[in-house]
């Protein structure tokens, strides 16, 4: 499943610098891993997400957060879960707060990276590419791996701060879990440093030819 969910994260990022630029990303439709120590009651709203019922799954969360009865972890997991049900329905600030509750309730919650992952996406959906660079280098500091350098990688991509994409995704490649595509971006990165650093070569000759 962890695996699955990672996957997900770095397909969607990739699509987006290279076809959608500055569009909006939406979120993936996937969740946290539901462990059998949650209570029962949050299989609910889960069977819900998993049919492709956010609206419905939102309101099933919701329900259970009101009620005020379940354990602190699974009120981190249910909040987590509605988070990721509002960001597939484009609602990101809503997102982006009800994950940063359900890290808080339950911080040593499975699947942390991929929650910072998407709270990263939402972010980048309202344009606020530093804030999501923010929240995966929080990710990073707690729980580094891979896909979180790489997605870091890939925003500093989409920033054009091309030295910093090109060391984040090196260092993705340190680790077992890198995606495949870490390589080629990387290479990417590179080559997008050597033409400013030509250009900026270029421009400086020509003030001196002027002068």
């Amino acid at each position: 499943m962890i695996l699955y969910l990672r996957r997900f994260i770095v397909i969607l990022f990739t699509i987006w610098i290279f076809l959608y630029g500055s569009a909006t990303l939406s979120a993936p439709s996937i969740h946290p891993p539901k462990l059998s120590t949650l209570d029962a009651r949050v299989d609910i709203p889960t069977a819900s997400f998993d049919k492709g019922l956010y609206e419905r799954a939102v309101k099933e969360a919701s329900e259970l957060i009101e009620c005020q009865s379940l354990d602190q972890s699974s009120v981190g997991y249910i909040y987590c879960l509605r988070g990721n049900a509002r960001a597939v329905l484009n609602q990101y600030t809503q997102a982006i707060s009800d994950i940063d509750i359900g890290l808080k309730e339950n911080p040593n919650i499975e699947g942390k990276a991929e929650l910072y992952g998407i709270r990263a996406n939402c972010m980048s959906a309202l344009g606020k590419y530093s804030d999501a660079i923010s929240s995966i280098s929080e990710s990073i500091a707690s729980e580094p791996c891979g896909l979180a350098f790489y997605i870091r990688g890939i925003l500093n991509f989409r920033l054009k701060k091309y030295a910093a994409a090109a060391k984040d995704l090196e260092q993705a490649m340190q680790y077992q879990d890198c995606p495949e595509e870490t390589h080629q971006m990387r290479e990417q990165s590179i080559l997008k440093l050597s033409a400013e650093d030509k250009a900026t070569h270029r421009k400086h000759n020509n003030h001196q030819y002027k002068d």
